[in-house]
């Protein structure tokens, strides 16, 4: 697959399964974010019935940053978003789960980060837990926000990552 290197562009890439009642959410709120200059590479593993998943289809023909990819057979996550990284475009790769909301600064401050620390290869953040309404339910702080855990990651991981406050 030959792909053309666009910089600052960033490729989100989502992994569906069953997704319908999820997925149109998740793919707008990463396109209503503040950084605009993103694809976002969805591919569809696991659609049995022959469809299309009408929702990705109808989002993709109003916006050409949506690509709309079906696996002919269910390949798993793993290998599916490993289809959809070789497919990117974009300098930097961002995973998003069909289940998934991002706030609308995600990706504003995850590159922020890498461009004020270039010896950083990867970054994320802590996660809030809403229910069917948007009420907050709960709440995980990555576990590096706490300077011990910080210190003996560096020690232990090849690459160094932050995880800046959302």
């Amino acid at each position: 697959m030959s792909t053309t290197f666009h910089p600052e562009e960033v490729s989100i890439i989502m992994s569906a399964f069953k997704a319908k009642d999820t997925i149109g959410e998740a793919i707008a709120s990463a396109l209503n974010g503040t950084h605009r200059n993103l694809e976002i590479l969805v591919s569809e593993d696991g659609l049995t019935d022959g469809t299309e998943n009408t929702v990705v289809t109808d989002m993709a023909g109003k916006d050409q940053r949506i690509k709309y990819y079906k696996n002919p057979t269910n390949l798993g996550a793993y290998k599916s978003r490993n289809l959809m990284i070789e497919a990117a475009t974009g300098q930097f790769i961002a995973f998003l789960d069909s289940d998934d909301i991002w706030e609308p600064n995600k990706l504003e401050e995850c590159l922020k980060m890498l461009k004020q620390h270039p010896e950083v290869k990867s970054v994320g953040h802590a996660l809030r837990y809403l229910d069917k309404r948007g009420n907050k339910v709960g709440y995980l702080p990555h576990i590096l926000q706490i300077q011990k855990n910080c210190r003996r990651f560096k020690k232990t991981v090849r690459f160094p990552g932050f995880f800046p406050q959302l």
